[in-house]
């Protein structure tokens, strides 16, 4: 059995024939179609889901901040992760048993959320923000007004904190 070539798309002078550069042509625009739908497909579809988990996180710090204001443990419990570190405006470092312990005898206080920012990090989500703080220490009225910066991880399909700190900013 004899394989013949196909030569008619080639001139006598070895050129390439009007009929090949619109299949070579045909060719790369389709490649070139299908190239950009899937970059496009692959990035909307991770900016919903970082926009998800944002507006998740979000309502998360709303919901943190509402339970240290009204010293709900349990609530706080099942946000915190066990192996949280909590750096407060004073620059103390507290575990989560002891920032737990801490809010469980504080003095009811107003806490505000003035503006807050996340970004998302495929299993992390970080939060900068800026709240402001009124209550009583030490037996005297105080206002405090402070940024902070929340770290949330993904851990067994929940999202818990794993990092806090607060520095005051001047007013």
């Amino acid at each position: 059995m004899r394989f013949q070539y196909d030569y008619s798309h080639k001139k006598i002078d070895g050129t390439v024939t009007d009929r090949s550069r619109c299949a070579v042509t045909s060719l790369c625009i389709v490649l070139l179609i299908f190239g950009c739908v899937t970059f496009l497909t692959g990035a909307s579809g991770e900016s919903e889901r970082d926009s998800d988990v944002a507006s998740k996180v979000r309502s998360l710090e709303g919901l943190k901040f509402e339970a240290q204001k009204e010293r709900n443990l349990a609530a706080l419990d099942a946000l915190f992760d066990d192996g949280l570190m909590w750096v407060d405006a004073n620059g103390n470092l507290s575990t989560k048993a002891g920032y737990m312990e801490r809010i469980h005898q504080s003095a009811s206080s107003q806490l505000r959320i003035e503006s807050m920012t996340v970004r998302v990090f495929d299993q992390m989500a970080i939060v900068v923000g800026i709240y402001d703080e009124g209550g009583i220490r030490n037996n005297r009225p105080s206002r405090q007004r402070c940024r902070f910066i929340d770290t949330w991880t993904l851990k067994r399909d929940k999202w818990v904190l794993i990092a806090a700190t607060a520095t005051s900013t001047i007013t």
